[in-house]
């Protein structure tokens, strides 16, 4: 797929930063909803070099990209459902629905079944600390149509109006489905949609090569700064996951493209700075086990203080920071005893 781009590790570590702080307390940081998610997505198309000869049949391709995907992704869930079934069993709460209510959610990865149903008269799927793991899924599901796109519409020749259209259709068919559809399609499909066109728009970045264009107009970024403000004012926070893409979804498009180019200007400038430069691309490099994890390490140390009488720092405005590096490097402290001491295969990982 290309070579490794330092920026891109970068930008990369600032999306999972911007998750991690979205989960804690989304009031911090309310625009992070139309940031983080695009990123990925975005950073994904960029990624893709048509230039570079193709040796590969569409099956291979898509074989390996969900493959890296749908490995960790049931790795991940196994691990904590058998965190979950324990905490369970060892509160006498362990019933057999109660476990295959899980089981299901993380088969099915959604958080919710039905639509406009509040969660506690609705079907959840994530119970167990796994929410942020749709994601995964949701990328299998946009790369196999990003490569559909790449193969037979684009033929591996760069056509910025079969782009277009190929993401009219897309946007078309997602709205349509997130419109009148009364449950969550499994897998995050109508969400992957919208995805696929992240990636494709990514794609077209590196066609138009956003660095130097960035790195020459350096006025760029802030007028991206100024639209975005008034867009995301405009449009309100937004949740990919569940559907929420503020007013409009048009406008989330807007959102999600602007914000990722200022996030890939601050990974260039942040390239420069060597020690910045390792600390956040090696975050960057393991964005997976962070996605995983931070949520369930974050919970056990509100839990852990909870029981020794530290209720008081709940409440503390500061906490905010405390969960977010706790958070943060609890999940890089859990890479390294998994892949130095352990030895577990990155592929896992």
């Amino acid at each position: 797929m290309g070579k490794r781009f330092d920026y891109v590790d970068i930008a990369r570590g600032l999306g999972i930063m911007l998750v991690i702080m979205g989960h804690i307390e989304y009031a911090y940081v309310p625009f992070c909803g139309s940031v983080h998610i695009p990123l990925f997505f975005i950073l994904s198309g960029y990624l893709y070099d048509m230039e570079r000869p193709c040796t590969a049949s569409y099956g291979e391709t898509v074989r390996k990209r969900v493959k890296r995907l749908l490995i960790p992704y049931f790795v991940y869930n196994l691990i904590l459902y058998a965190k979950y079934l324990l905490k369970l069993v060892l509160t006498h709460e362990f019933t057999m629905e109660l476990g295959l209510k899980g089981l299901l959610g993380f088969v099915y990865s959604s958080s919710l079944f039905y639509k406009n149903v509040p969660a506690e008269n609705n079907l959840e799927g994530f119970v167990f600390g796994n929410g942020p793991l749709w994601f995964l899924t949701a990328m299998a599901v946009a790369s196999v149509f990003f490569y559909i796109i790449i193969y037979y519409v684009l033929k591996h020749r760069f056509d910025v109006r079969k782009i277009a259209v190929s993401s009219l259709i897309l946007c078309v068919v997602s709205w349509m489905l997130c419109r009148f559809l009364p449950v969550y399609l499994p897998w995050s499909f109508e969400m992957a949609l919208l995805g696929c066109v992240f990636m494709l728009i990514g794609l077209c970045m590196r066609r138009y090569n956003i660095v130097k264009i960035l790195q020459k107009h350096v006025w760029i970024p802030l007028v991206c700064l100024v639209v975005f403000a008034l867009l995301h004012h405009f449009n309100g926070p937004a949740n990919m996951a569940v559907q929420d893409y503020g007013k409009s979804m048009l406008v989330y498009l807007m959102l999600g493209t602007l914000g990722s180019v200022m996030v890939i200007f601050i990974s260039l400038i942040l390239e420069k700075v060597t020690v910045i430069r390792c600390a956040v691309s090696y975050v960057g490099q393991n964005t997976l086990i962070i996605l995983a994890f931070h949520m369930t390490i974050i919970s056990v140390m509100v839990s852990v203080l909870g029981k020794i009488g530290f209720n008081w720092l709940l409440d503390w405005g500061g906490f905010f920071a405390i969960r977010f590096f706790v958070g943060l490097f609890g999940c890089l402290i859990l890479n390294e005893i998994l892949t130095r001491v352990l030895k577990v295969p990155k592929r896992f990982l």
